[in-house]
């Protein structure tokens, strides 16, 4: 299980993350369905290929954004759940999953990842799929990047907490979550492309694959929780001997531990004050 981790210069806070294994789940069951349908697109028209051969998952790197507020001078890093891009500084879409009381603060996150990259990073997926078992309820939310009215580059709530399972885990229609061709390049690159395919729907993932990802995902965590599922049969095991190799390796490390402790208590003895690095 990989640990994330954020810092803010806004509040000071520096937030170390250990996602569930629910959560790394859902998100790796819906990275692997926005390969699959850009796989796809790509197959179905050779414009749109050129543009979806591109992008791959790029994982959950440090991002080290850029401060859009000159009275500042800390940039705020954050490490995505995952994040798709054609190994440019900045991804295209990223995708964040609320952890804990953090959905309250997705809106903000979102900012400064469309804002701190400049608008580099056109896509910001929020998921809140909940942290325990009290609530079934999931949401997904959605920002991009827009223009306020003096020009300024702005992030954009399109969707926000809307949800595909109620609190009970009953299913919501709605609308899912889509990637256009325009979300896969950069504002400079739109205009080598073919105008017919700009705002074309590449990635559509609609609330009942949401739903089923995460039923799916939960069901394993229970099973797991419980030790129950498809298992080999138990058997006697065998432990491995040691080659010569190792053991000689193994003494050496024991010989040289010693050492390092008589080294210590000596140090000790000659100065009371002593304390190891």
């Amino acid at each position: 299980m990989d640990t994330s981790f954020d810092w803010s210069p806004d509040t000071s806070t520096f937030v170390v993350r250990m996602p569930t294994t629910k959560h790394e789940s859902f998100v790796e069951a819906v990275s692997t369905e926005i390969v699959s349908q850009l796989a796809k697109a790509g197959n179905q028209d050779n414009d749109v290929k050129v543009v979806t051969d591109r992008i791959e998952s790029e994982g959950s790197p440090l991002i080290d954004l850029l401060y859009y507020d000159t009275e500042r001078a800390k940039c705020p890093k954050r490490t995505p759940d995952k994040s798709f891009g054609p190994g440019n500084q900045f991804p295209l879409v990223v995708i964040e999953v609320a952890y804990s009381q953090q959905q309250k603060k997705l809106p903000r996150i979102a900012d400064e990842y469309i804002c701190g990259s400049s608008g580099n990073i056109k896509v910001v997926l929020g998921f809140d799929i909940g942290y325990d078992d009290q609530s079934k309820k999931a949401t997904t939310s959605i920002w991009r990047p827009g223009t306020s009215d003096d020009g300024d580059l702005i992030t954009e709530e399109v969707r926000n907490d809307d949800p595909f399972r109620t609190k009970e885990g009953t299913l919501v229609p709605g609308l899912g979550f889509s990637l256009r061709v325009r979300d896969l390049v950069l504002s400079t690159q739109l205009p080598d492309l073919p105008s017919r395919i700009h705002n074309q729907t590449v990635v559509h993932v609609t609330p009942e694959q949401l739903a089923s990802f995460l039923y799916r995902v939960e069901t394993t965590y229970e099973l797991n929780k419980i030790n129950q599922g498809a298992q080999e049969p138990d058997r006697k095991k065998r432990v491995r001997e040691a080659t010569p190799e190792e053991e000689l390796s193994s003494r050496k490390e024991r010989k040289i531990s010693k050492q390092e402790v008589a080294e210590e208590e000596s140090n000790e003895a000659r100065d009371p004050d002593w304390s190891p690095v």
